[in-house]
């Protein structure tokens, strides 16, 4: 039995035991909702009602199923009639849901004062609840201002050549293969198009992806440690450290995609953008995907969206901190870049979106990867997929649409006090539209 069907069955088996109990019908219309099993969230729904009337976790789903059905105007009208009071874990993570749905509602209706007022709201319970669980955005903030620090041309010109055999890397560095393929890794910033990409390549038969694995955090905590105090340790690496640091990356890997003969496994994390200098530095034949979005969509997208709670999802509270830390990313990739020789194919969301097979097509021939014609059925392949564990797993499952691009121009008034920030970056990365001009 698949995890999600595990999920699932646990959830049912709650509701059966207590029908009254509600974390479990919470628990189940969160799940479904969130695995796109619609016929099975109606009638988790129609039960739920039956069970437990009008109660506003009722009324949420049955207005989220009202949106799915494309009725957006009398989604709006049912989710705004009522409000969850968030009393406790379970009542907070409902009633942002509500909140979050109907800025994306709003959105899609044109309304962007009130989207963007829905969605703060959204934001600051998601503050609240990360802030309960002692979660806030140093950390991860940190991480980014550590490498910085570290990864200069100077550290770098210290690291002492290892075992020849897998071809150069940065200042001479040589590190010999541990294992049959180099690691591949999609990465990028945060609703820059990864779960899209992700979906497309998942129709190849002999590609294998790992979303969101633990495999990169396993790398470096063993490098670094969880406080990221050891980073100068990248410069006494010797030969069996690498073969054991390479082993302990392909284990985790192997959990979620396991490199077998003939497949190519392929790591997806955006945020793994952050970590590049030490990947490099074990497997200087790595590939990068650089997955880019409009610098100012893709930071709007960030605020817009609720995530999982983690350090790094704790900057998307407010477009000030979402802006900010894609300067520090994007500054920090830019250094990696500049110090070190990463293999890199460097992708545009809109080029994706506007004309996916040319696209995919360069990408699979960096990927050295035959063509074929499984990854177009993207529909069908987010569809069969059993679980979708990024923010994207209700947008992924549409036909490919243009409608985002450019999306931050219609909050034009609420962005003004980022895009001083954003606008090297549209530069830099080859965005024509110019923030001034578009006054």
């Amino acid at each position: 039995m698949r995890i999600p069907d595990q999920v699932q069955e646990y959830f049912e088996k709650a509701v059966a035991i207590e029908e009254n109990y509600l974390p479990a019908h919470m628990g189940l219309l969160r799940f479904l909702e969130q695995s796109n099993r619609h016929e099975k969230l109606r009638d988790a729904v129609a039960r739920a009602r039956r069970i437990l009337g009008k109660h506003d976790v009722v009324r949420l789903h049955e207005g989220i199923l009202v949106d799915i059905d494309g009725e957006h105007e009398r989604a709006r009208s049912l989710l705004e009639a009522f409000s969850i009071t968030p009393a406790d874990a379970w009542t907070r993570h409902g009633e942002r849901t509500r909140l979050a749905r109907l800025a994306h509602l709003c959105d899609r209706l044109d309304d962007t004062a009130k989207a963007f007022l829905y969605a703060q709201k959204a934001n600051d319970l998601s503050r609240e609840i990360s802030d309960s669980k002692g979660i806030g955005k140093s950390r991860f903030l940190q991480t980014v201002e550590k490498r910085r620090q570290y990864f200069t041309a100077g550290n770098i010109n210290q690291w002492p050549n290892l075992t020849s055999g897998n071809g150069p890397s940065g200042d001479g560095l040589q590190v010999r293969p541990q294992s049959p393929v180099d690691p591949v890794f999609i990465i990028g910033f945060p609703r820059s198009g990864t779960t899209l990409l992700d979906t497309l390549l998942r129709g190849h038969p002999d590609i294998r992806l790992a979303e969101e694995a633990d495999a990169v955090p396993a790398l470096v905590n063993r490098i670094s440690g969880q406080s990221d105090e050891r980073l100068e340790i990248l410069a006494n690496l010797q030969d069996r450290d690498v073969d054991g640091l390479r082993k302990t990356y392909f284990d985790a890997l192997a959990r979620h995609a396991k490199p077998d003969d003939g497949v190519l496994p392929i790591d997806r994390f955006a945020l793994n953008t952050v970590y590049a200098g030490e990947i490099h530095r074990i497997f200087p034949e790595a590939r990068f995907i650089l997955l880019l979005r409009h610098p100012a969509d893709c930071v709007l997208s960030c605020f817009m969206q609720t995530f999982y709670e983690t350090p790094a999802n704790s900057s998307f509270f407010n477009l000030e901190d979402s802006a900010h830390l894609y300067d520090r990313v994007f500054g920090l990739w830019r250094q990696y870049t500049g110090v070190l020789q990463l293999n890199v194919l460097q992708v545009k969301y809109e080029d994706l979106v506007a004309d996916a097979e040319t696209t995919c097509s360069r990408i699979l021939n960096f990927l050295d990867m035959p063509w074929h014609p499984g990854i177009l059925e993207h529909q069908r392949t987010a569809r069969d997929r059993p679980l979708i564990g990024t923010a994207s797993y209700n947008q992924v499952t549409r036909p490919l649409y243009t409608e985002a691009q450019g999306r931050w121009l219609r909050y034009r008034r609420e962005m003004e006090p980022v895009l001083p920030v954003l606008e090297p970056w549209i530069s830099y990365f080859g965005y024509k539209e110019s923030p001034a001009a578009t006054h």
